[in-house]
């Protein structure tokens, strides 16, 4: 194998393991909608306060993408 190719094979296995990690979190966070009435109920809250808890974990998962992204830039290794 060429060191082209070598090259290009690496960026498709790193690219297709981020598309996993991706799909895995992006499904793993969608599949808390359907358990937030199970949720409410076993610990006894009203949906009002379970969409309050919910709405607390977007919002720092949004506060931390920017300090996240800018760590990833400063980290990136030459492919």
């Amino acid at each position: 194998m060429t060191a082209v190719a070598e090259g290009r094979s690496r960026r498709r296995r790193i690219l297709g393991t981020c598309n996993l990690a991706h799909i895995q979190h992006d499904g793993m966070v969608d599949m808390l909608y359907p358990l937030l009435p199970l949720l409410a109920q076993t610990f006894g809250l009203s949906f009002a306060e379970v969409g309050l808890i919910r709405a607390a974990n977007k919002a720092a998962m949004s506060i931390f993408q920017l300090p996240a992204g800018i760590l990833s830039e400063r980290l990136v290794v030459s492919a």
